[in-house]
């Protein structure tokens, strides 16, 4: 498994430093990196991706009437909601750690909820041909920041995009095996019902 060390040590490599075998210094080079890191793995998961996306998450309503959104979320999208049509859905945002009614202007629904969430993981909870995407796209970051050379840019850029493709073949994939099975489970449902 790929982890925070390993893809800021190629990135250091990268632009031509040493690894390191803690994260805990104050190096320069390695706050930079972990600056990087963290900044390219918040857009790369935020897209939502079969890996970090859960789906139909009952949220419950405490007593106060609120729904509190998980704090590892980055995003939420309500999936169902008692009595709502599928525009009014749209309606309902994040704000802080809690729902938002954009019509009502509340955070106070009184009502659980259903949502689908992108989470954000671990790296080293990645799948390994997520975090080898990722830890491309970061060394490839790293060097254009420290004003790398022409030749070399465009061979990192090569290996990212090497990386995006697999990782892209492999979420086609899984959303086929994936949608077969719902479409079989809902034959078998009209079929038996």
């Amino acid at each position: 498994m790929i982890d925070d060390n390993q893809i800021i040590n190629h990135m250091l490599t990268t632009i031509g430093e040493g690894g390191v075998s803690t994260l805990n210094t104050l190096h320069p080079s390695v706050a930079n990196a972990k600056r990087i890191l963290e900044t390219e793995d918040v857009q790369f998961q935020a897209v939502g991706w079969w890996f970090n996306k859960e789906r139909d998450i009952r949220l419950a309503v405490n007593e106060a009437g609120q729904v509190e959104v998980p704090a590892d979320a980055m995003s939420v999208m309500v999936s169902y909601l008692d009595n709502k049509s599928p525009a009014e859905k749209l309606r309902f945002a994040r704000r802080g750690k809690y729902l938002y009614d954009t019509y009502k202007h509340t955070n106070v629904i009184n009502t659980a909820v259903y949502v689908t969430l992108v989470m954000r993981l671990p790296i080293s909870d990645l799948p390994p041909i997520a975090a080898n995407y990722l830890m491309h796209k970061c060394a490839e970051s790293a060097y254009v920041a420290d004003d790398g050379d022409n030749f070399k840019t465009e061979k990192l850029e090569r290996y990212r995009m090497e990386a995006w493709q697999k990782l892209k073949a492999q979420e086609l994939e899984t959303l086929d095996a994936s949608g077969l099975d719902n479409h079989v489970s809902l034959l078998m449902r009209n079929y038996t019902g």
